[in-house]
């Protein structure tokens, strides 16, 4: 067997092979030999036909089915061979003339995983932020707990904020085409927090009464348009109401799931919920900026067949997510796999680097790092231990727990090697800190192909 490789763009390597005529002949003269005792044709006893008919009658499909089984072991010895790491499976194999009369050529068209050579972080720096949960954060939470569950008072006074006005309205519009949702009967308006709403409407509802008319205008700007145009509303208030917040006793308490139904129980509860909230922020913050920092410093070549798997995992996810039926998912052509592909690209990457990190690093997951980190999970459940052994007994739960406590490595790895700036924050500010995942550009993935091929060559 002779085999050329050639590089094509980025990762795309192309295979020709070239196989003798003889392993051809050979498996084809087997082949029908296993067939000949088999045959029947009319004019001939079972077994009985002669090869030279055989030959004439089956010799063509027995040469493709050979040359399938062909290509498929040649295809791995081609591999093997030439050393190179398939990131997946030929994205094409298509058969050309053969090199020698009677044989077998072909060419496979792939990628490889790209070689990776992790980087160091020098003159980068990342930020640690510190927080604490206070006696006012879980006011806070209390106090937004009970608003959730408020019930509506009506009120003979004008409205303010906060207050759900119950209106019934139409617009106006001095160009164009009316607007989406122009009008509305006994529609509730919470002022100051209404999404649909315009501001400018609401803002100018502050101080209206029950039975009182106005005419508000405000900037409209529909999906897709560049361009704002005025549109005047006419307002109808029928009703004012003010939240009125439950009592906190004992009934209120319970019928949340503190079963002790006393405050101190109840501000309990809420300051280890706060905690764990908390704590997977800080995380959250920790592991997308090393994990952005390693994409930046770490520029890779990118195999978009497994974008393309992953992409596929990703929309399955979504699908399973939203439990849509197997049989109504083919109705979801519009959600294709370039949606999914950012986040998938983002995985893939950090896949390799994390991949090729524990075999720099030989990174083991012990037992009981296992069990801390299931332990973690847990918290929230009311049987904790219970659900972490249950955990620790499910194989795949196991794989995504030794998963997870290899990502918390490589992030403290990561803190380790870069200059650390604390930023005290408190719970309030915390939570408004936007953990944006930075998303590998195709562009970056093919600057650092050319990097690699320019290396080759040199």
């Amino acid at each position: 067997m002779r085999v050329s490789v050639e590089s094509g763009e980025g990762l795309e390597r192309r295979l020709l092979i070239d196989l003798p005529a003889e392993p051809v002949t050979e498996a084809v003269d087997a082949k029908l030999d296993d067939l000949a005792p088999k045959i029947r044709l009319p004019g001939f006893r079972a077994g009985k036909v002669p090869m030279r008919i055989i030959r004439q009658r089956f010799h063509q499909s027995v040469l493709e089915e050979v040359s399938r089984d062909l290509i498929e072991s040649s295809y791995k010895e081609a591999i093997e061979q030439e050393a190179l790491k398939p990131a997946g499976p030929p994205s094409n194999l298509e058969k050309r003339e053969a090199a020698e009369a009677g044989g077998l050529s072909y060419t496979a068209t792939l990628e490889v995983f790209p070689e990776i050579v992790l980087h160091e972080f020098g003159g980068h720096s990342l930020t640690e932020r510190q927080c604490e949960i206070t006696a006012t954060d879980v006011d806070d939470t209390i106090q937004s707990i009970r608003e959730q569950r408020a019930n509506e008072k009506l009120v003979d006074r004008p409205a303010q904020s906060g207050d759900t006005l119950y209106i019934d309205f139409s617009t106006d519009v001095a160009e164009g085409d009316p607007i989406a949702q122009g009008s509305g009967e006994n529609r509730p308006v919470r002022l100051g927090s209404d999404r649909d709403l315009p501001q400018a409407v609401q803002d100018g509802l502050i101080g209206a009464v029950a039975d009182e008319e106005r005419k508000i205008s405000a900037d409209h700007q529909a999906d897709g348009d560049q361009d704002s145009r005025l549109v005047n509303y006419i307002v109808k208030v029928l009703k004012v109401t003010e939240p009125e917040l439950p009592e906190l006793n004992e009934d209120f308490i319970q019928s949340i799931g503190v079963k002790a139904g006393t405050e101190d129980a109840f501000r309990q509860e809420v300051t280890d919920n706060l905690n764990i909230e908390l704590t997977n922020k800080l995380q959250e913050l920790r592991r997308t900026e090393a994990f952005n920092l390693w994409l930046q410093v770490n520029p890779l070549a990118l195999p978009q067949v497994l974008v393309t798997q992953q992409s596929g995992v990703l929309r399955e996810q979504w699908l399973d997510q939203w439990k849509i039926p197997a049989e109504q998912r083919s109705q979801f052509t519009s959600l294709s796999l370039e949606s999914f592909e950012p986040q998938a690209r983002r995985q893939v990457y950090l896949g390799l680097l994390l991949s090729q990190w524990v075999q720099d690093q030989d990174i083991q997951v012990g037992e009981d790092e296992l069990r801390v980190r299931a332990e973690l999970n847990t918290q929230q459940y009311e049987t904790p231990e219970e659900m972490a052994n249950t955990f620790l007994r499910d194989p795949q739960m196991r794989e995504q727990l030794r998963d997870q406590v290899i990502e918390d490595k490589v992030v403290d790895w990561i803190f380790a090697q870069v200059d650390v700036e604390t930023e005290v924050l408190s719970f309030t500010e915390l939570k408004a800190v936007s953990a944006e995942q930075v998303t590998p550009p195709k562009d970056v993935a093919v600057a650092a192909s050319a990097a690699d091929q320019a290396t080759d060559n040199v």
